[in-house]
């Protein structure tokens, strides 16, 4: 039940209709209170607001005042914030005394959900906010990658490829949460060797303006460290690449065949106890339709 409210986004938070499936929406009730009564929550997933767009979004809340009014919860005698912190934030460098909130009841094991449903439907995370909201919601919370994938309206395969982007190092990811470098440039960087070898292409990176399809064919051309020549390499056939296609797109997650002589490997990555589970699932559920 919880999971067809949340996938309604941000019109089920201002429904004053109960969750309850089926039930007939009204008009959400409008109350104003004290910007000071206003607290943050800790489950923003968003950790970085442009001064600029806030000062923005101040001057046009001083023009027309706030449109859309704040969603809070009580706590005590204050009200912290499920959705709308920018508001919140623009509202107090705008000098507002009082602003419009609908208070609903959002349980504690929500407010990530609706704080992550709200910046996803407004665009607001830059990718390393929403991939580690998504580490969140699967290592803290304990979702399924398919449950997080159902819940922010995604494919599987981008929610794995988001989270895949933290194992970066953090020079890499203030990079890509300031947008000097894009989701895309992170991908390829993770093909290549931690350490020396992917900094290098980094760099590559930044002072030479690198698209990313350029970026990846670089990664695909770093030579790997001594340790990586022992292992076996991979396969090169047009055939076997297609094979490896198949099941990433099968499994949602990064799929490598060695071969070595006449027999191989294949290796399938997965980021965490869920995802192994979800991995193994898939290809038990594989083997069932194949027997």
């Amino acid at each position: 039940m919880t999971k067809r409210v949340l996938g309604r986004g941000l019109e089920a938070l201002l429904s004053a209709s109960p969750v309850n499936a089926g039930a007939a929406e009204t008009s959400p009730r409008v109350d104003e209170v004290p910007v000071h009564l206003i607290v943050p929550s800790e489950a923003q997933p968003r950790r970085r607001f442009d001064p600029s767009r806030i000062a923005e979004l101040a001057e046009s809340i001083r023009q027309k005042g706030i449109l859309q009014p704040l969603v809070v919860r009580r706590r005590g005698d204050r009200y912290q914030i499920v959705a709308g912190e920018r508001r919140y934030l623009a509202a107090k460098q705008a000098r507002l005394e009082k602003v419009p909130v609908v208070i609903r009841e959002v349980p504690d094991e929500e407010m990530l959900q609706w704080a992550l449903i709200e910046n996803l439907q407004r665009e607001d995370l830059d990718p390393v906010e929403e991939a580690e909201a998504f580490r969140i919601l699967i290592e803290e919370k304990r979702m399924t990658h398919e449950e997080v994938s159902t819940l922010v309206g995604r494919d599987r395969t981008s929610i794995t490829n988001s989270i895949r982007l933290l194992q970066l190092a953090e020079p890499i990811l203030r990079a890509l949460g300031e947008g000097r470098i894009t989701p895309g440039h992170g991908r390829a960087l993770l093909q290549v060797p931690a350490g020396l070898p992917r900094n290098r292409l980094f760099n590559k990176i930044l002072r030479g303006g690198l698209s990313v399809r350029r970026t990846e064919e670089l990664a695909r051309g770093v030579r790997p460290t001594k340790k990586q020549e022992r292992k076996k390499t991979v396969a090169t056939n047009p055939e076997i690449a297609t094979l490896e296609e198949k099941l990433r797109h099968r499994l949602g997650t990064r799929v490598r065949i060695h071969t070595a002589g006449k027999g191989g490997t294949i290796e399938i990555e997965f980021y965490g106890p869920d995802d192994f589970d979800r991995v193994f699932a898939e290809l038990m559920a594989g083997a069932e339709e194949s027997g």
